[in-house]
Parts: structure tokens; sequence; C-alpha cells
């Protein structure tokens, strides 16, 4: 299967699949790795991890919330942190106990 079936597997879960979860499907798919950053030279990749995600809130930030501009970043966080880390910080961030950069989308 090459990438443009991928793609198309993926486009046709549309609609089907809560769009955060379609998100974390196409990070592990498209791009299964992330690019190297010397800020982070050692092994233990978790502030590269923690670092990621906060880009990736700080860029919605920037954005008012537009997700499709951040899609890059958001896809890199999920590539690199484990699931249960971003999972926790998504409901901390829903919920105002988030430790790190501070967004949270008017509904």
């Amino acid at each position: 299967m090459n990438a443009t079936q991928v793609r198309e597997l993926v486009e046709g879960l549309r609609g089907k699949v809560d769009p955060e979860r379609l998100d974390w499907i196409m990070a592990r798919i498209t791009k299964p790795t992330v690019p190297h950053d010397n800020r982070f030279p050692t092994q233990n990749q978790m502030n590269h991890c923690w670092a990621k995600y906060n880009e990736w809130v700080l860029c919605l930030k920037e954005t008012e919330g537009d997700a499709e501009q951040c899609f890059d970043r958001r896809r890199a966080a999920l590539a690199i942190c484990p699931n249960h880390w971003t999972e926790k910080w998504d409901e901390g961030r829903e919920e105002g106990f988030f430790p790190g950069v501070v967004y949270k989308a008017e509904e």
C-alpha cells in the first residue's frame, strides 16, 4: 500500500471517527518520526515531547485555534509522545489544569 492509498483510506474514515483520533491515525501513518532537534541530544525524548506538545498549543493560541494551520505541530507531538501523555494533557487543558502553555478554545 503506498502513501496515496493510505491517505485515501484515512480520508474515508472522516466523519466516522472522532477528528482527534483521525489526527492521531494520520500522524502515525504519514510521518512516523520527528526530525532530529539539536535542543534534545540525549536518548530520553521526554523533554522533546513536552516541547512539541507546547509548540502545538502555542500555535493554536497564536492562530486563534486554527487546527489546520497547526496540523504539522500536532502531528509531531503525536508522533513523539506516548498516547497516554497527550490524552492526559488534552484533558488537563480542557479542565484548566495543564501546566504548560495556556490556551482554551472558545466554544
